[in-house]
């Protein structure tokens, strides 16, 4: 994988590890679980959509915020480098397109061997859910009362494409195993304290079919549209 291939993956992905020029806007991450920065942040999502309900505005952040994050994973089982992704490691950067992009100038460690790569992999997981995603749901749960099983599966629906994307993509067998390994591993058998302290289960477990559990909420926005994978879209089409 050459450091361009890397490169366009992370900036489609709206992720960075350097600082990116003419990039100022930002809010640095362990304010996501400040109740008074994510206030300020739902509402302004709020108004870049359009819409005045902040349980939408919520959903709709954490679609863009975990797929950018998902790039922690692209190079953790593509270009074997564990970084470092918990809040304190990450800022969010407000670049105008796309509307979100997040910074993450975390630790790295390159993985040498399989015994390394077993604990980097536990590490690169607890880091990413249990410090990041997990806070970050939490703190707009109760800002908002969005459900935080309805975030963990905005977060899936990435999680879910890309490591089939990647699998498909990968240029030899030995890539291709590790990826459906690590793929294995997050969606069903890491144990469910590397996704939070008290979560009871594995929170991607049910997650990966082509109709989804919870609505995502955005066809509240201006525009009206479904996702693809929208049961309250497939629930009228079947009525």
């Amino acid at each position: 994988m050459s450091v361009d291939t890397r490169l366009t993956v992370q900036r489609q992905l709206g992720f960075y590890t350097e600082e990116p020029e003419g990039v100022s806007d930002r809010l640095p991450g362990p304010m996501l679980a400040s109740p008074e920065q994510v206030k300020s942040l739902v509402d302004r999502v709020a108004g870049m959509l359009g819409t005045d309900k902040p349980t939408v505005a919520a959903s709709q952040f954490t679609k863009w915020y975990c797929r950018s994050l998902i790039s922690v994973l692209y190079e953790f089982s593509v270009l074997g480098i564990a970084r470092s992704a918990s809040l304190r490691d990450i800022a969010v950067l407000f670049p105008g397109e796309p509307p979100f992009a997040v910074l993450c100038g975390g630790r790295t460690a390159r993985v040498t061997d399989d015994a390394s790569r077993e604990s980097l992999r536990e590490l690169t997981v607890i880091r990413l859910f249990a410090h990041n995603w997990n806070l970050v749901f939490k703190s707009l749960h109760a800002q908002t009362g969005v459900r935080e099983d309805l975030l963990w599966e905005n977060g899936s629906m990435y999680l879910n494409h890309f490591y089939r994307l990647w699998i498909t993509e990968a240029e030899d067998e030995a890539l291709r195993e590790r990826l459906e390994d690590d793929y294995l591993y997050i969606q069903r058998e890491a144990p469910p304290e590397l996704y939070g302290e008290l979560q009871c289960f594995n929170p991607f477990a049910w997650t990966g079919k082509p109709i989804r559990r919870k609505c995502c909420l955005r066809y509240h926005l201006p525009d009206g549209n479904y996702c693809k994978g929208c049961p309250v879209s497939h629930a009228k089409s079947d009525a």
